[in-house]
């Protein structure tokens, strides 16, 4: 691990933030902020793998929570009433930096907004080696809780999703194997390490504080290959055996989206069924969409990647 590279990458992902920040505007197409951001990003890192893009940037609207990304072909635009989360990672040398905010423009949320980002802070400001996961997840849990707001005439309870959670950051590998939950788990064990680099997030809603998975698979866009199968890989179909080795060569175990690749092959079609195959022959990992379970809530999401030693905390994303 180089924290010189996490540095470089940090610093390509707050120059695209400030950016995207400084155009997005009611009825921006999403693809048209995906787009953005990840343009951005290649003229930064073009020689990197995957030109530098860590994960397909996450769009989620309202009580969407996480995991989607728009298609090439998606028409739909932002509205002033939507709450917005942006999610997107860059990577050097294979060292990824995971970030990100949440808008309403029209501010009716502002206060939901506030619990996720406030939670992130202080649980920044709490860590340190040795630290324990369940007490930063108390302090996360104890700050959402505190808040609440007004909607529709009645008072509302601010949650934290309980089943989203942050997670520590390895080379190549987005989720490195430690979970940092919003809620504490009663058999947590896991404490915070030296040199370790976590992705501090807090998702926060007005519904239910749960989420649960898509089961519409056309709009799955998440898949990551699986880092070392159980078996060799013997594809009876050659186009299989074509697609896994284009995914192998330009995304190794980073995540991607079909979108990607389009952007290696030039072919738009649609993949999700080559997808479910791969998957079913145990080389490709699924990552479903996150909808809160309340259908009529909205969620937030702040995040940031942090570097622990035990001189201090340094965060790289911001």
């Amino acid at each position: 691990m180089s924290i010189a590279d996490y540095r470089i990458a940090g610093e390509i992902h707050k120059k695209t933030q400030t950016l995207i920040k400084s155009q997005l505007k009611p009825g921006m197409k999403l693809i048209d902020i995906c787009k953005t951001i990840e343009d951005s990003i290649k003229e930064e890192t073009e020689k990197q793998i995957n030109q530098g893009i860590a994960f397909p940037t996450g769009i989620s609207i309202n009580n969407l929570a996480a995991h989607f990304t728009p298609e090439w072909d998606n028409v739909k635009t932002l509205n002033p009433g939507d709450v917005c989360k942006i999610d997107f990672g860059v990577h050097h040398n294979g060292c990824i930096i995971d970030s990100a905010f949440t808008i309403n423009m029209d501010n009716k949320y502002d206060i939901l907004l506030e619990s996720s980002r406030e939670a992130v802070d202080k649980v920044i400001k709490n860590l340190g080696v040795d630290v324990r996961f369940k007490a930063l997840s108390g302090i996360a849990q104890e700050i959402v809780e505190s808040y609440e707001m007004e909607l529709n005439g009645k008072t509302i309870p601010i949650k934290p999703i309980d089943n989203i959670t942050g997670h520590n950051i390895l080379p190549w590998k987005i989720h490195g194997g430690k979970l940092l939950y919003s809620v504490p788990q009663k058999n947590d064990n896991c404490r915070v390490e030296e040199n370790d680099i976590i992705a501090v997030e807090v998702y926060t809603s007005n519904g239910l504080g749960t989420s649960i998975m898509g089961k519409d698979i056309k709009k799955y866009s998440h898949f990551m290959l699986v880092d070392k199968p159980k078996l060799v890989q013997k594809f009876s179909i050659k186009k299989l055996e074509i697609l896994h080795t284009l995914m192998n060569d330009n995304f190794r175990t980073l995540a991607f989206c079909p979108r990607y690749i389009y952007n290696v092959n030039n072919t738009p079609k649609d993949y999700i069924n080559d997808f479910f195959e791969l998957h079913k022959q145990g080389c490709l990992n699924i990552y479903p969409p996150l909808y809160e379970k309340d259908p009529n809530s909205v969620v937030a999401q702040f995040e940031e990647t942090v570097y622990v030693t035990e001189k201090g905390v340094e965060i790289l994303s911001k």
